[in-house]
């Protein structure tokens, strides 16, 4: 099956059922965040999402429709979160996973196994009568400034660093080897672009380039514009870390090769995931 088919196949797949670590103990569907400081500021950060079919998660804290508000769409059937604790001081996100944004869920889980950080996954496969008209992207994305699942808020304001995962649009025209590098901790960001940069030749099959989403001109097959994650109020930069996180905005191909197991590919899981370790180590 050639790369498209291969994609094809991810989009069309409900991928693996979630589950609730209990020991949160805090009701997704509540408005009540009097015992959540981090969970009550983002309330007043949040914007509008007008550009979001869903405001936000929670009902109450946006304007209509919220997710939690639905009856259209509804947990278990249409989407699943699965939480993960593990001892460490790193979180990664994939909050625009399952058919949101094709393979971030399944990257993100594989770079959470890789160095056992802790994880938070929103994985969003919308039955015909959740969906009507519109694809996943289109009925469940919510910007990560509005994305505001109290779950995912507690799991990032106990971890000191966080990293999340997404895809952007083909449409950019981007090359595929182009990872847009944003987040609020620069430290992070730089650590990961110069990481890349310095082992980038060990893999040979397309040029990787890792780009400061906050910096890069467009330019034909680079273009970062709109997708810089740097706002506080972003779920990556919500960490008990004033500095905030990391985000890697990827297109589905080279996601796709990050998770093969052809050989071929060995050595670009090798520089991503260096680049990784490099940045969390800041």
């Amino acid at each position: 099956m050639n790369a498209r088919g291969l994609l094809a196949l991810f989009a069309l797949t409900a991928f693996g059922c979630g589950n609730e670590d209990p020991s949160l103990g805090i009701d997704p569907g509540s408005a009540d965040s009097g015992e959540q400081p981090a969970y009550a500021e983002l309330h007043s950060e949040l914007t509008n999402g007008a550009t979001d079919y869903y405001h936000c998660y929670v009902l109450g804290n946006c304007s209509s429709p919220s997710l939690t508000g639905s009856t259209r769409c509804v947990s278990g059937r249409d989407y699943e979160t699965t939480v993960r604790t593990r001892t460490t001081d790193v979180v990664v996100l994939s909050f625009h996973g399952g058919r949101i944004e094709p393979l971030s869920s399944e990257l993100a889980r594989a770079v959470s196994d890789h160095f056992g950080y802790s994880s938070y996954d929103f994985s969003a496969h919308g039955s015909a009568s959740c969906l009507g008209t519109l694809n996943d992207f289109e009925r469940f994305h919510i910007t990560a400034t509005n994305f505001d699942d109290p779950k995912a808020i507690d799991l990032v304001a106990r971890h000191k660093k966080a990293l999340s995962i997404h895809g952007y649009s083909p449409d950019r025209g981007n090359y595929r080897g182009t990872i847009c590098v944003g987040g609020s901790n620069q430290e992070q960001v730089q650590a990961f672009i110069a990481s890349v940069k310095q082992n980038r030749s060990r893999f040979s099959l397309y040029t990787l380039r890792a780009v400061d989403a906050a910096t890069a001109t467009p330019t034909t097959g680079i273009d970062c514009s709109g997708i810089v994650g740097s706002a506080r109020a972003n779920l990556v930069n919500r960490t008990a870390d004033v500095d905030g996180g990391l985000q890697l905005e990827m297109s589905n191909e080279i996601k796709a090769d990050l998770l093969s197991s052809e050989s071929r590919y060995s050595s670009l899981r090798s520089v991503f995931y260096g680049a990784i370790g490099a940045a969390m180590s800041q």
